[in-house]
């Protein structure tokens, strides 16, 4: 069949419709193969990378979180992760690279934009701070409040204790011949 487009493996359609870089590397960071979605073509333009090394093309800082990311890998034989942010198109994203051993010196690396999950945590935490501060107010409102009664008690409570203080003495000057009724009087005084 001329022209005709050679049949893929099921894996190689799987990987062509995620969302996701999903790239085969050496340990050393050199590509193998690499499949970029369209919405990745800036960061990974076509054939950049494929046959050279990660290192050759990214910042050094992401360079290390690419090594110390396979070392961990290696060490622990379990999946790892790292995450980085990168400027593209005049916006921040947020990436996230999880890395699965293929080999002994093989890695299989899935770069997702995980930007709408930090934007979402961004807002979360906003919330939570607007939340923490209204408790705040909150709680400035009723210590506020607290006081005001507190205030309005004394002063009332002190105002009735004077005029029955008051009282007690006009009874005791007025009815000083009962001596039951002065021996209560000065137990309430």
């Amino acid at each position: 069949m001329d022209g005709a487009r050679p049949l893929e493996s099921p894996f190689q359609t799987i990987v062509r419709s995620l969302p996701d870089v999903v790239s085969r590397l050496r340990d050393d960071g050199t590509v193998i193969d690499m499949h970029v979605p369209d919405a990745f073509a800036t960061e990974f333009p076509s054939g950049r990378l494929g046959g050279r090394r990660l290192h050759e093309s990214i910042p050094a800082p992401l360079a290390a979180k690419f090594d110390a990311a396979v070392a961990e890998l290696r060490r622990s034989g379990e999946v790892s992760s790292y995450e980085y942010a990168v400027e593209v198109g005049g916006k921040q994203r947020h990436r996230e690279v999880r890395m699965a051993a293929v080999s002994d010196t093989e890695v299989l690396s899935i770069l997702r934009d995980v930007t709408p999950l930090r934007d979402k945590e961004d807002q979360l935490e906003a919330s939570r701070a607007e939340l923490r501060a209204l408790a705040a107010h909150l709680q400035s409102i009723r210590e506020e409040e607290r006081t005001r009664l507190s205030r309005e008690v004394h002063d009332v409570l002190g105002q009735q204790l004077t005029a029955i203080s008051l009282a007690i003495g006009w009874f005791g000057r007025h009815i000083s011949e009962d001596e039951d009724a002065t021996a209560r009087l000065a137990d309430v005084r």
